[in-house]
């Protein structure tokens, strides 16, 4: 466009309602970026309020951002400065591929729920002899919710950075929803640790698990399933033995982890 075209589109004047049929929106949505400042209308002195032609890029350019999912906050920023846009291009191409690595998941753990409930529930569970193992635990006590600063509390006694797999334990198999005891610990083959930690040695006994894909927020709600599931396969759970707990097989303790990505058994010791 040459300068002199420049300063005629410049001079145009379009109404808002004539500019809403040009770019196919609303007065409503015009007035809407008017009040956000990022297309605004410019004034006579009579109060007449229009847009010039050029108006019609910058709308495009914000509907082309829209439409691409970024945030208006920072279409507003780039309406000033363009120099980031390639970056915030990748930014939500990243976003967008975690979106649907999510929806994926999701997915699949609805085709695997579709098949489980012909078994009795919408999970599946196994059974699997457990040999004694020795751990280093600590013990807490809190609500479930804080299990997450539990475990990063026990974590920062420990030696070296979390290489296996943590145990959470529920003594007497008991759970209160307000306050109840909580022990967790990690295996002590191949770790010394002189640490106010003490040792737990969990005898020889069987379990009946799951294994969840998916964030530990989720657990409480399939414990119940897996105890129904036990008592539909004719499984007794063994009373005697001390200890429900779960494993985290892979967790997050560091941040570098999706929720979708979290690994964990919950195991529910049974009478074979």
């Amino acid at each position: 466009m040459t300068q002199r075209n420049s300063q005629e589109a410049n001079n145009t004047h379009i109404s808002i309602g004539e500019f809403a049929k040009l770019v196919q929106t609303t007065k409503r949505r015009l007035q809407f970026y008017d009040k956000k400042e990022l297309l605004l209308t410019k004034r006579e002195a009579n109060g007449y309020r229009y847009y010039s032609l050029n108006d019609l890029f910058v709308y495009n350019f914000i509907y082309l951002l829209s439409s691409l999912g970024i945030p208006l906050r920072e279409i507003k920023k780039l309406l000033t400065s363009r120099s980031n846009l390639n970056n915030s291009f990748k930014l939500h191409a990243h976003a967008i591929q975690k979106h649907i690595a999510e929806l994926l998941f999701r997915e699949k753990k609805l085709h695997e729920y579709i098949k489980n409930i012909a078994e009795g529930s919408i999970i599946t569970g196994s059974v699997e002899k457990i040999e004694a193992v020795t751990l280093y635990v600590k013990r807490y006590r809190g609500t479930y919710d804080e299990i997450g600063s539990f475990i990063n509390n026990f974590i920062s006694l420990l030696p070296t950075s979390i290489g296996q797999s943590l145990y959470v334990l529920y003594p007497n198999g008991e759970y209160d929803i307000k306050q109840t005891d909580i022990v967790i610990g990690v295996k002590a083959s191949g770790v010394n640790i002189e640490t106010e930690l003490e040792k737990l040695t969990l005898p020889v006994h069987s379990i009946f698990k799951y294994a969840h894909l998916g964030p530990a927020r989720e657990l409480i709600y399939f414990w119940s399933e897996l105890e129904k599931l036990a008592k539909y396969k004719g499984f007794q759970e063994d009373t005697k033995f001390s200890y429900q707990y779960e494993v985290y097989i892979k967790a997050n303790y560091n941040g570098y982890l999706e929720s979708y990505e979290h690994v964990t058994e919950i195991c529910l010791p049974i009478i074979l």
